[in-house]
């Protein structure tokens, strides 16, 4: 006689579903959940799994719809757990509570659950591996079992925002989740802020921080004021600096353990941490960009150049999962260099792929920008510009929304809306009905639309060809009658334009840098067989010949 076959119930048949349910019910009360931290992560592990293979994808998947973008009542409760506004005694009295553990064993799910999450325990802990880096005093505080359920979460959060593919939520205008602002906001931004700092100092992951960078774009007129209230960047470049320190500290070891360790850690954390710096760099106004850094933009540009040496291709070899993370890095820094106009502050070398940029993006020549190679930065520096282009008005894409549309004419310009663009087509000063045809005619002789681009998108992808681009540019505007008066009344109207609401800089307010970056420095070049640093505004030439051939 055949054996019988069990009724007894699979419990790794749980769908992702049931998972989910089981960790929104135990969170329920976000300052007390019902079960310990591991059992959490272990319940957690089905629903982010199904997210990683959306991002992986680029798109929702569409089984599991609980999990991915369509439920918000999932989604909005994690952001409430994470948020919720607690004192520091708050914050210590759950992580003591995820520590312990009361949860049910014979529950066979439960067990799956503890299982799983001991292994994510693991994960997680070795992005940054604070529990081997602290004191004995600290180990403690910054154990798995306390420590591993919150930067899984984070992680998990993080991902599931980057995956949705949402423009913008301030508008409403999003159609999956986040929706609107008090879904990734639920109590405001200063809070979130606040919420982030406070978790990073018990939690001492940049995984936290970095959730700012998706979050950016999607409500950036309502963030970014908070970001710059409680100094955020700061705390960015503070991980960065400590990420390059501790990548040398253990290149120089000897330990093949914590070397794949540290290759792990870097790919992880430094592709974080660009994250955010490019959604500062790229599209933000010029003005909100320095509010946003200052006070920190000595140390961003040396902490950028420290990576630089780890970055560089060829340097690890596992870092080719992230092919532009070394030109990102040091984009942001010759970005932040000549925003502040660092030319001015005491001189410091850097990584010269840094220094190279001024041959890609503006060929400086010791500070002075001719006017047709000037004017190629100011339109592209247009066509990128996220903000309405009537005087005054303070709307951006992100508070608008579907309804921000550019000029049919420049394909340049962009406006909130038509009352906007009639008006700033009438204006008094520098009316777009004359700008729009100066535009036209100065793209179209210097060889169309597709070269002034400064974007992903665009045909010359940057900034990989952003030089090639810019040399066709001059060379096409130098065959045509071209008349420098049309690019002068380009160069006024962008001075005019930059009616700001923070303060531009001028180089005269010095930040400080790292006091030891020099001598670190060395020990980078040193320890990585790294090129000899650059100075700014010197032997500029050498990375690009044609160039300085044919201006």
């Amino acid at each position: 006689m055949p054996p019988k076959k069990s009724t007894k119930k699979d419990s790794r048949s749980s769908t992702p579903s049931d998972s989910a349910q089981f960790f929104l019910n135990s969170i329920e009360d976000p300052n007390n959940p019902k079960h310990c931290g591991r059992c959490l992560l272990g319940a957690l592990s089905e629903p982010s799994s199904e997210t990683r293979q959306a991002a992986r994808a680029g798109a929702p998947l569409k089984k599991s719809s609980m999990l991915i973008h369509k439920n918000a009542k999932f989604w909005n409760t994690v952001a409430r757990f994470l948020f919720t506004e607690r004192t520091d005694e708050g914050i210590e009295m759950l992580l003591t509570r995820l520590s312990k553990c009361s949860c049910q064993m014979r529950d066979p799910l439960i067990r799956d659950f503890h299982d799983e999450g001991y292994c994510l325990e693991r994960d997680s802990m070795n992005r940054t591996r604070m529990h081997e880096q602290s004191s004995e005093s600290q180990r403690n505080a910054y154990s798995a079992r306390r420590c591993g359920l919150i930067v899984g979460l984070f992680a998990f959060f993080g991902g599931n925002i980057r995956s949705s593919k949402a423009k913008s939520v301030v508008s409403g205008s999003a159609l999956t989740w986040p929706s609107q602002p008090q879904d990734v906001l639920p109590f405001g931004a200063d809070s979130l802020v606040r919420s982030l700092l406070q978790w990073y100092r018990f939690v001492p992951d940049p995984i936290i921080l970095m959730i700012a960078g998706p979050i950016l774009p999607l409500c950036e007129s309502l963030l970014i004021p908070s970001l710059i209230k409680y100094d955020f960047t700061s705390h960015v470049v503070g991980a960065t600096h400590r990420l390059a320190i501790k990548v040398l500290a253990d290149y120089q070891s000897t330990n093949i353990l914590t070397m794949a360790n540290t290759i792990e850690t870097c790919q992880l954390q430094a592709s974080s941490l660009n994250h955010y710096y490019l959604m500062v760099c790229r599209g933000l106004p010029s003005d909100v960009k320095a509010a946003l850094v200052r006070g920190s933009e000595t140390k961003l540009v040396q902490a950028c150049s420290l990576l630089s040496y780890i970055t560089e291709p060829g340097q690890m070899p596992e870092m080719s999962s992230y092919p532009t993370l070394w030109a990102d890095t040091a984009f942001v820094a010759h970005d932040i260099f000549h925003l502040f106009q660092m030319q001015k502050y005491p001189l410091f070398p850097v990584h010269p792929v840094i220094v190279a940029f001024d041959l890609t993006v503006i060929p400086q020549r010791h500070g002075i920008r001719p006017l047709r190679e000037g004017s190629i930065f100011d339109i592209r520096n247009l066509r990128s510009r996220t903000q309405c282009f009537r005087q005054g008005c303070p709307n951006t894409h992100a508070s608008v929304g579907k309804e921000f549309q550019r000029c049919g004419g420049c394909k340049i310009t962009s406006y909130c809306g038509r009352e906007c663009q009639m008006k700033s087509w009438r204006a008094d000063k520098f009316p777009h009905r004359r700008g729009c045809a100066i535009l036209q005619n100065v793209v179209e002789l210097g060889g169309g639309l597709g070269l002034f681009n400064n974007d992903f998108n665009s045909q010359f992808h940057f900034p990989t060809h952003i030089e090639e681009s810019t040399a066709t540019i001059l060379r096409n505007w130098s065959q045509v009658n071209l008349e420098d008066s049309a690019l002068q009344y380009v160069k006024d109207w962008c001075k005019d334009l930059d009616q700001t609401t923070y303060p531009l800089p001028d180089g005269n307010d010095k930040s400080p840098g790292y006091a030891d970056y020099v001598g670190v420095l060395a020990q980078f070049i040193d320890t990585f067989k790294g090129p000899k640093p650059f100075f700014f505004d010197k032997d500029w030439s050498k990375f690009n010949p044609l160039m300085s051939q044919n201006h």
